[in-house]
């Protein structure tokens, strides 16, 4: 991969040693004399003296890194993929503005070995986890890449009283689910095989549903607690006939889980899926395009609306998004989709908290805070030695820069409401989650 610097590499190896080269190319890199080339990101490793550490380009996508050296590709949270994790990179936030979604997945095969196999070694069925993923058990830190957690299953929480773990092929009076917790060549007997309050017709107290796994594809929406068998084993309750209509008649458009489900070249839009589904349940929308081929020096563009700070969005902003007079790329291959509006955040309508991170306050007054701690942002200074009655914090958390350092960035909002002098009120914000 590094053919053209060979020589550069020799020199330096009887000059200063291996270590430094070894964790360039350890992390995937090349080192170039003076800069990374056009289709290369730079790495935060030395090489020797005027020379970068740098890594290229993989098959069109963005290739990031996690700052510890291990090597990834900017890709959709969404996709459900269980071979790697996600950690946050401003390579990818770059490349992705207008989808917060995207972020810099590292696989978990390296070619030195698997960056899970530590948290594999734990327990049968230990696994790495996402902070905003259930575990059924308990969760060890510091043991898997991307700040996850090492999820313990325990045989209380797959297969609880009065189920029990058996050996596959023995009798089960109700539903055998094979489980590593139970041991090899066993699985949980679940006494009960009533999924009666799922599949039952309403007037009978069910959903009419079908219970499966809430991995699989759900042409409705997912309710726990109405099937049998372990607790990812739920109802997928159909929709109304109908209820989504306000979405589907726009062509392509699918009402879909928005924590769960890509959009791609378009977005989502609430309000037009059947109102009996969660909120997460949202109408995807195609048609709205960043970027686009010009026909006439076959060259990918972005849309005036992006380079104008905004974002393309099909029929109407949502949040704290403005409209404003940029034109936007439609997709013209199909007709009858929805116009685009060019959104913009506006963030000077009071106190402000954005990017890698900076603050503005509600008197108007910019400050930076790059530490990886902390911060209270707002609380009641009326009695400035008593405990406030609210207070909102900020934390920080640490992502890739463009140049592939570590920076601070804004993890989690926590909003603490004093009740009493004994009781408070805690809500935690934005973890693991954007807002778009």
């Amino acid at each position: 991969m590094c053919n053209k610097q060979l020589l550069l590499l020799f020199v330096f190896n009887l000059v200063n040693g291996k270590k430094q080269s070894y964790e360039c190319h350890n992390a995937g890199g090349c080192c170039r004399p003076y800069s990374c080339e056009v289709d290369e990101i730079e790495l935060p490793y030395n090489c020797s003296s005027n020379c970068k550490c740098c890594i290229p380009h993989q098959d069109e996508k963005t290739t990031c890194h996690d700052g510890k050296g291990h090597v990834g590709i900017c890709k959709e949270t969404r996709i459900d993929d269980n071979t790697g994790c996600y950690t946050h990179s401003k390579i990818c936030w770059r490349d992705s503005r207008c989808n917060r979604h995207v972020m810099c997945f590292i696989p978990y095969m390296q070619h030195y070995g698997y960056l899970d196999d530590a948290c594999k070694s734990q327990s049968p069925g230990a696994h790495c986890l996402a902070p905003h993923e259930k575990c059924f058990g308990y969760i060890m830190q510091d043991i898997c890449p991307c700040n996850y957690g090492c999820c313990i299953p325990t045989i209380e929480e797959i297969c609880p009283s009065p189920n029990y773990c058996s050996y596959e092929g023995a009798h089960c009076p109700g539903l055998f689910i094979e489980s590593a917790v139970c041991g090899e060549y066993m699985g949980c007997c679940y006494v009960s095989a009533d999924d009666s309050k799922c599949t039952n017709i309403s007037t009978l107290g069910g959903l009419n549903g079908i219970c499966q796994y809430d991995n699989t594809s759900c042409d409705g929406w997912y309710v726990s607690k109405k099937c049998a068998g372990p607790p990812n084993r739920r109802c997928c309750k159909p929709n109304t006939p109908g209820a989504d209509s306000p979405c589907t008649h726009y062509p392509g458009a699918r009402c879909l889980n928005i924590k769960k489900n890509p959009c791609p070249d378009g977005d989502y839009r609430s309000g037009l899926c059947d109102p009996d589904g969660p909120m997460k349940r949202q109408c995807c929308m195609p048609g709205c395009l960043e970027k686009q081929i010009n026909e006439t020096t076959g060259k990918m563009e972005r849309s005036p609306c992006y380079l104008a700070g905004g974002c393309c969005r099909p029929l109407y902003c949502e949040g704290r998004e403005e409209p404003i007079s940029e034109p936007c790329f439609h997709n013209e291959t199909l007709p009858g989709l929805p116009s685009c509006k060019c959104c913009k955040i506006f963030g000077d309508r009071g106190g402000n908290l954005f990017g890698d991170p900076h603050f503005d306050t509600l008197d108007h007054k910019s400050f930076q805070f790059d530490g990886h701690c902390s911060y209270v942002l707002l609380r009641e200074c009326k009695k400035p030695l008593h405990t406030p009655r609210f207070t909102i914090i900020n934390k920080h958390g640490l992502m890739e820069s463009l140049k592939g350092k570590l920076k601070a960035y804004v993890f989690k909002i926590t909003v603490v409401i004093q009740l009493s002098s004994k009781k408070y009120f805690k809500a935690e914000l934005l973890e693991s989650k954007y807002v778009s």
